[in-house]
């Protein structure tokens, strides 16, 4: 199977945005370009042989494949030189003598999420189109008309109602193409070169048995103009949140191993937690590992992972460890293609997007970090909350036996953080219905497997990890609350660990502010509070200060998702019931 992307459009109605690119290059979200994301998805699926039909800029579209993470990919180049004066029926034409084997073809303009590739190709029909039943029909762009459920038309102008939602990424085996191209050729001869290359197509749909895939569940739309790239932005963010790929296994070192062949990864770094460092040396002799980072990582541990990276020539990221290791892999990531000579912080300055994907293994159940957006570190002993779409982990793989070693106090810490984020989602300002529904599964499967985890029972290990990921999916879209701004201090303050932190400022919201939760959410806290017999309490012998150090601290953004203004007399009063 291989793909061709039509890329020698001009793009005129993108304005400004490709004054000097294809459009394809128009930068989404995470500042990966359109045609970068194509390339990406389409080798994810194995499909690792494209021909690319060029325009204007063609070197642009070179330089990403040229990229050493599509080393293992081959690139076929077909130039329209008529491309300011022509429709792409002519770069088809133009590529014919490429139509050796059956072909997935897409538009250099479309944005899809990362499951239709693979589901197209694991679809057993060979003719397929993408189809949309239950869209309403777009005005102006492609629609297909459908008789006998096999397609017989595609235009802008139908609106019958045989006619349906139409994106025009095909799958076609080998014959089926060859007579679409030699129709194609017909209307080239006839220097017929205006029109779409379904103008040919349409003169023999009907015998072709093209059959419709519907894409109802996925996201893929075009980008026509700069408003189209707003809202394709906004959708396929939310997509990419969805569409982690998240692995269960026993076996986490083999299914590491199996994941980089078939992502087609070369070198990554190890990002790892002392404990796990030597095992993963011993696993993975020709990576890096970088484990030379705190408890509350430092700009310059991050700087020295950067180094490390860089000087390895390294092609992705492996993490192992706590939700500390995982933000260092992450602000790794995100700080590669920073300018290191410039005076601003690398992680303050603009993202720029780099081939760099990251898998993660989660070693505690409770931050949930391996599905969130966000990291922290430390530069100059100040906390840097870094909130960024590249911050996503790609690839999750979560494993029990990486669990069930961690001591009795830290499983209940730690839990204790996934339970208060799945709480405190729910209220959250920011929340929606489908950060809500991660929090609610969330709070209910914990309701369901604590005791056994706490226990180290593998059934109870396995539910709380599920637990964990959905809190941090659900904070991803919500954030976090009250419960959480409060906390920091403390744990810097008193030397207390985050999950117990958390606890006992949200035990103290409920105790001691009225606002809407579910009158269950209190009775199950007071419940596992008491099972793990956690002090919701501090003892301070210099409680006045510190109330005063603790109510300059709070996390002023955490604190804005509340549902209640929390005045600073009520801060006060809640830290006065927490400290003794």
């Amino acid at each position: 199977m291989k793909a061709l992307i039509y890329n020698s459009g001009i793009g005129k109605r993108m304005g400004e945005l490709t004054a000097h690119c294809p459009k394809s290059m128009v930068h989404l979200y995470n500042d990966e370009t359109i045609f970068e994301r194509q390339i990406r998805l389409l080798q994810e699926a194995e499909i690792f042989d494209v021909v690319i039909t060029t325009g204007p800029y063609p070197e642009m579209l070179k330089e990403v494949c040229s990229k050493s993470c599509f080393k293992n990919m081959h690139f076929t180049f077909v130039h329209n030189e008529k491309y300011d004066q022509t429709n792409y029926i002519y770069s088809l034409y133009k590529a014919r003598d490429e139509i050796d084997d059956d072909f997935i073809t897409l538009h250099g303009d479309l944005v899809f999420d990362r499951d239709v590739i693979p589901a197209i190709l694991k679809d057993k029909r060979k003719n397929l189109i993408l189809i949309n039943k239950s869209k309403p029909l777009p005005p102006k762009d492609f629609k297909g008309r459908l008789i006998d459920d096999k397609l017989v038309e595609v235009g802008v102008n139908i609106f019958d109602n045989n006619c349906y939602a139409l994106q025009p990424i095909y799958k076609m085996d080998k014959a089926t193409f060859k007579a679409w191209v030699n129709k194609v050729d017909e209307f080239v001869r006839d220097n017929n070169v205006n029109v779409y290359a379904e103008n040919a197509l349409n003169v023999i749909a009907k015998d072709l048995n093209i059959l419709p895939f519907s894409y109802a569940r996925h996201f893929v739309d075009e980008v026509d103009n700069a408003e189209d790239l707003a809202r394709v932005n906004a959708c396929i963010e939310q997509f990419d949140f969805k569409k982690q790929k998240t692995f269960v296994t026993s076996r986490h070192i083999a299914k590491v191993k199996s994941l980089l062949k078939d992502i087609s990864v070369f070198k990554p770094l190890i990002v790892a937690d002392s404990y796990f460092a030597k095992t993963m040396s011993k696993e993975f002799k020709d990576y890096p590992v970088f484990s030379n980072f705190t408890p509350n990582p430092k700009y310059e541990e991050v700087f020295e992972g950067i180094k490390l990276y860089e000087e390895n020539k390294c092609d992705s990221i492996i993490s192992i460890g706590g939700g500390s290791c995982i933000d260092v892999a992450k602000t790794i990531k995100l700080c590669l293609n920073a300018d290191k000579s410039s005076d601003v912080p690398l992680h303050k300055q603009p993202y720029k997007h780099v081939a760099c994907r990251h898998i993660c293994l989660p070693t505690t159940s409770g931050t949930g970090s391996e599905a969130t957006r966000h990291a922290v570190i430390y530069y100059k002993g100040e906390k840097q909350s870094i909130c960024n779409s590249a911050l996503l982990p790609e690839y999750v793989i979560l494993s029990t036996s990486l669990v069930m070693s961690a001591p009795k106090y830290q499983k209940m810490c730690t839990c204790l953080d996934a339970l208060s984020q799945c709480m405190e989602s729910s209220w959250s300002k920011k929340a929606n219905k489908t950060s809500r529904k991660y929090a609610k599964e969330g709070i209910e499967l914990f309701k369901t497997c604590y005791k056994c985890y706490i226990n180290n029972e593998a059934n109870g290990v396995k539910s709380m990890q599920k637990v964990a990921n959905l809190s941090g999916k659900a904070i991803n879209i919500s954030e976090t609350t009250a419960g959480h701004a409060l906390s920091y201090k403390i744990t810097s303050l008193y030397g207390i660990p985050h999950g117990h932190a958390v606890a006992i400022c949200l035990n103290a919201l409920f105790n001691n502010v009225q606002f809407k939760y579910p009158k269950e959410y209190k009775e199950l806290y007071v419940e596992v509070l008491k099972y793990f017999g956690i002090d919701v309490h501090i003892k301070d012998e210099h409680k006045k200060e510190n109330i005063k150090l603790l109510c300059e601290a709070v996390n002023p953004i955490r604190l804005a998702n509340f549902p209640k203004k929390l005045s600073g007399r009520k801060i006060k009063e809640i830290y006065n019931y927490i400290l003794q």
